[in-house]
């Protein structure tokens, strides 16, 4: 697949932003620590709701895992490729807030987008290389998947 970045903005209504992150903290009992961020994998009945909202998007393709995660202050992320699994064809990170600083997603080619609450970053996560910058106050919310095809 040709590497590619499409930013989309607004996806998401403001309501249905601020029940994603209540639901996280409703649901940290089941929240699992992943390099220092608060990982909420996202499974089930959201799946056919969350396919819909990014189905123009997306094309022929349809969620193969997703997760809610929470940055605290601290974390960063490395240059990397996605190694989600062998059927990942493209991945996202959606923005859920922006009052925290830092947590820039860049990538190799000398992108880099600025967090933007309800801003979408769709790329091929398999072989594009990408990273977060160091969240250095705050908490940064996203909602990471990783899609696979029909």
């Amino acid at each position: 697949m040709t590497p590619y970045i499409d930013i989309r903005y607004n996806i998401f209504t403001d309501d249905e932003i601020n029940k994603m992150i209540s639901g996280f903290h409703l649901n940290e009992d089941k929240t699992e620590t992943y390099r220092d961020t608060i990982v909420l994998p996202l499974r089930g009945e959201n799946l056919p709701w969350f396919n819909k909202k990014f189905e123009p998007y997306i094309h022929d393709n349809v969620i193969d895992w997703m997760q809610i995660v929470r940055w605290p202050t601290g974390p960063t992320q490395g240059m990397h490729l996605d190694d989600a699994s062998d059927e990942t064809t493209i991945a996202s990170i959606s923005f859920l807030n922006d009052d925290f600083d830092g947590g820039e997603t860049f990538f190799g080619d000398g992108t880099i987008v600025k967090p933007a609450k309800n801003k979408t970053i769709f790329f091929t996560g398999k072989n594009l290389l990408h990273g977060v910058n160091k969240v250095s106050n705050g908490n940064r919310y996203t909602i990471a998947t990783w899609y696979k095809k029909k």
